[in-house]
């Protein structure tokens, strides 16, 4: 009982300390002097442009080349006060520029810690001013704009500003939208298709398979999760071990322990889904010491609302209310909607659990209350979001359309200028109408030869694709006349070999290797000689297949043969009916001990199902003896599965073989 007490205390502790750190607004005891320094020492009080000036020229010199160090002196807090009485200052004046680039400070130091909603304004009025920006400004500060909306639940306005970024050509694709209003299998789909894996950057592969690895823990997909986290892990093994690793910079140097330790916890998130909680507990716990030594608020957020329901799960409800205080304290300032609604349930769960019934009941009410709006939400949102992609991918086309409008509305307008000035001139002298008479009838003239051009040129393009079609024609039966022939050199070269081995056994094995060679090639010769190239006749195939599997046993005197299959089939599926009746007719051939038997093939076709009946007159064989033995019947069978068809087999000594092959639509 003590042991517990200890450690409920020492987990309080913790968790005590890791909220100071993350709610602490005090600066080093230096920043004073770093103001000093920087000639700037009033500059949280009051504005000049002077102060203004310096202080943007120290924060570019931090960001974002050297961000690791922007808190050095000056904590965020510090930052925020400063730059916020600057930029109040500076928008009294008419100094547009500065006033941008301290707005543009202002919303990153914000956004930084998550404060989106505070960052918005400073966002949106850096894009009223892009102009005093870089294009590369200008983009971060999209997606910046971006996450914000979303974080906030804002997503008709994340949307409009995903269209923008498109139409920057900062962004091609929709995967992080499609993943916060729950379409993961969409967002993996996205993901995959459009963003390109960093060759070129080894580090980037550290963030490259988080995401995707996210992607596949919200989809629920949790081994391809764990996949993707255990490369995350090996990469980032990878940049720690190696100094001269592709991408390296002082940003990648202070965080590559934290993103280490941070795919080892992921892999904790998979273990969690898989309600492994004693085990996913520890796991989960690796990258906090990382988050406060970089100062990542939302990562722990996250895993301490994952190490909450791993302790509900476990009924440890001290544990788990303890955790979700924290969350609460945390993140009073930020708005996160899927962590809220997480709250809600996991605190409501803890209290049942500690036996107060109460706080279980108003939380969940919350929860539900929440939840609907959610879900509400969503729904018009993946609606929004479907329409915006197909807004973005029609838009190109359109603004395409719309130039040509408008351009043939200017030239109609400058058109119907010259009839009205023409028009105009008639009147006054008629010589001059029959001028513009005379210069109608010109251009009447040259239209036609244009037209006549036009014309001739279309004819032209129409016989040149003519002859490409047919020349296409000709390649594609050369291609298979040459498969065709390969076959039977490969057929050849057997015989060759055949001929130089003394062991029946063998010489069996090679004339069952010839025959199936045989059967593939005849589809490739009857595709040559038809003028159809995507499917051949059933029954001229299959005659020829019986024709040459008869012909290849020179010991047989009579066989009478009957093949009615009058229907067309596709290549591939034909091929595979022409190696199963080879099969078949070469079992009742080899096993048939008369010199005479009879060999019948009925198929039946009704929109696209069809059943195929294949029956010899021959010994038949006891099924069960003979299953676990032939070759060839196993054979048949699995063709059979690769047809996507089902087999019948009906068979008793001395009564002959029947397979009935039923392949459905």
């Amino acid at each position: 009982m003590k042991c517990r007490l200890y450690s409920i205390f020492i987990t309080f502790l913790f968790l005590l300390f890791s909220n100071s750190v993350l709610s602490n607004t005090s600066d080093t005891i230096y920043y004073k002097q770093k103001l000093i320094d920087l000639k700037i020492p009033n500059a949280e009080y009051r504005y000049t442009k002077s102060s203004a000036e310096k202080l943007i020229v120290y924060w570019n010199s931090l960001y974002p080349d050297d961000k690791t160090n922007m808190y050095n002196y000056l904590s965020h807090f510090r930052w925020a006060k400063i730059l916020k009485v600057q930029f109040l200052g500076a928008k009294k004046t008419t100094q547009k520029k500065l006033t941008t680039q301290l707005a543009l400070a202002l919303a990153i130091i914000y956004h930084r810690q998550t404060k989106f909603e505070l960052a918005i304004p400073y966002l949106n009025f850096v894009l009223t001013n892009k102009q005093f920006i870089s294009s590369e400004q200008y983009a971060n500060v999209l997606q910046r704009l971006e996450l914000s909306y979303r974080s906030i639940g804002s997503f008709g306005e994340a949307v409009e500003v995903r269209k923008l970024r498109v139409n920057n050509e900062n962004s091609n694709n929709f995967w992080e939208l499609y993943s916060v209003v729950g379409m993961h299998a969409e967002a993996i789909n996205d993901f995959k298709l459009f963003e390109k894996f960093p060759i070129e950057n080894d580090f980037n592969k550290i963030t490259y398979y988080n995401k995707l690895g996210m992607l596949f823990l919200n989809n629920k997909q949790i081994d391809s999760a764990r996949y993707y986290f255990k490369k995350m892990e090996s990469q980032a093994d990878f940049i720690i071990k190696n100094e001269n690793y592709k991408g390296k910079n002082s940003y990648t140097e202070y965080v590559k322990s934290y993103f280490k330790n941070l795919a080892i916890s992921q892999q904790g998130e998979c273990l969690f889904l898989d309600k492994k909680y004693k085990e996913a507990i520890p796991v989960l716990k690796t990258v906090l010491p990382d988050c406060d030594e970089i100062k990542e608020v939302d990562q722990k957020i996250f895993k301490w609302m994952t190490i909450a329901k791993s302790y509900n799960a476990l009924k440890s409800s001290t544990f788990s209310l303890a955790y979700l205080d924290s969350i609460k304290q945390a993140s009073q300032k930020k708005r996160i909607l899927d962590l809220e609604l997480d709250w809600f349930k996991q605190y409501a769960i803890a209290n049942k659990i500690a036996g107060n019934v109460a706080a279980y009941n108003t939380n969940m009410e919350h929860y539900f209350q929440f939840k609907d709006s959610i879900d509400f939400i969503n729904q018009k949102n993946r609606s929004l979001l479907m329409l915006a992609k197909f807004d973005v991918t029609q838009k190109k086309e359109l603004l395409q359309i719309e130039k040509a409008k408008s351009l043939n509305l200017e030239l109609e307008a400058v058109n119907k200028k010259k009839i009205i000035f023409f028009t105009s001139l008639a009147i006054v002298a008629l010589l001059f109408v029959v001028f513009l008479v005379y210069t109608n009838l010109r251009l009447q003239k040259n239209a036609k030869e244009k037209l006549k051009l036009s014309n001739q040129k279309l004819l032209n393009s129409s016989k040149r694709i003519e002859s490409e079609s047919k020349k296409n024609e000709f390649l594609l039966k050369e291609i298979h006349h040459r498969v065709k022939n390969n076959l039977q050199m490969i057929s050849s070269l057997l015989s060759l070999q055949n001929n130089s081995i003394q062991v029946p056994e063998l010489n069996e094995v090679f004339n069952d290797s010839k025959r199936r060679i045989k059967t593939m090639s005849l589809v490739h010769q009857q595709l040559y000689e038809n003028e159809d190239y995507s499917t051949i006749s059933l029954q001229i195939y299959l005659t020829e297949i019986v024709r040459n599997t008869i012909e290849s046993f020179t010991r047989l005197e009579n066989v009478k043969h009957q093949i009615a299959t009058p229907f067309l089939m596709p290549i591939d599926n034909a091929m595979l009916v022409g190696l199963i009746v080879n099969e078949i007719l070469t079992n009742a051939i080899k096993h048939n001990k008369e010199n005479a038997f009879s060999f019948s093939i009925y198929g039946e076709e009704d929109k696209g199902s069809y059943t195929l009946k294949i029956k010899d007159t021959g010994i038949g064989f006891n099924k069960n003896e003979e299953k676990n033995q032939g070759l060839g019947l196993r054979l048949i069978e699995i063709l059979t599965q690769q047809l996507g068809a089902k087999l019948r087999l009906e068979t008793a000594l001395n009564e002959g073989v029947l397979y009935t092959i039923t392949k459905n639509n």
